[in-house]
């Protein structure tokens, strides 16, 4: 199976943000992963 990635930059002072807005994942967001079989995601 192949992974994909993307890198992308992040201006250091948004870094805290950046974290919290991943850390809380819409729920809308994780049915629409769960549905499209996606099993093994990360950020």
């Amino acid at each position: 199976m192949k992974r994909y990635g993307m890198v992308i930059r992040l201006n250091g002072e948004n870094l805290e943000q950046y974290k919290a807005l991943h850390a809380a994942v819409w729920p809308g967001v994780l049915k629409m992963i769960e549905a499209c079989n996606i099993r093994n995601y990360s950020i």
